[in-house]
């Protein structure tokens, strides 16, 4: 079913404000997504000085034995 009065030029302009706020939009994300790759895409893999993402265990880690050998059977006396 069709609309019974359609007057295509009154539609374009009523429509055009919509269109120009949606255009802005993308552009304004697209400057956002330029800029952030501008920002963090220039870095080196290694640049991060400060953080290390696979730490070195500097302290010493203690051992204990195990309670018992999982290889010998516990003695029954």
């Amino acid at each position: 079913m069709t609309a019974p009065n359609t007057n295509v030029e009154k539609q374009a302009r009523n429509h055009r404000g919509p269109l120009w706020g949606i255009l802005l939009c993308f552009v304004f994300v697209a400057v956002l997504t330029v800029g952030w790759l501008v920002f963090y895409g220039d870095e080196e893999p290694g640049d991060d000085v400060g953080t290390d993402t696979n730490p070195q265990v500097t302290a010493p880690v203690e051992q204990t034995a195990p309670a018992g050998d999982a290889t010998t059977a516990p003695a029954n006396d």
